[in-house]
């Protein structure tokens, strides 16, 4: 019964440390990622290119 136990402590904790891995490096690349867009976003050509908003301000709907 104590090995039992052991074994499933063992592969909990490694299963665990995987997924704390893998969590870190998902929000890593969503800041990265985030960040990555507002830097473009500040490149006007990129903004005109990648935002139908931009294009359409000051174009009446009627």
């Amino acid at each position: 019964m104590k090995k039992q136990f052991i074994d499933y402590e063992e592969r909990f904790s490694r299963f665990s440390s995987t997924v704390e891995k893998m969590l870190i490096i998902c929000i890593i690349g969503g800041f990265l990622t985030l960040f990555a867009s507002q830097l473009l976003l500040t490149n006007d050509a990129f903004r005109q290119w990648s935002s139908d908003t931009v294009r359409l301000e000051g174009v009446a709907s009627s």
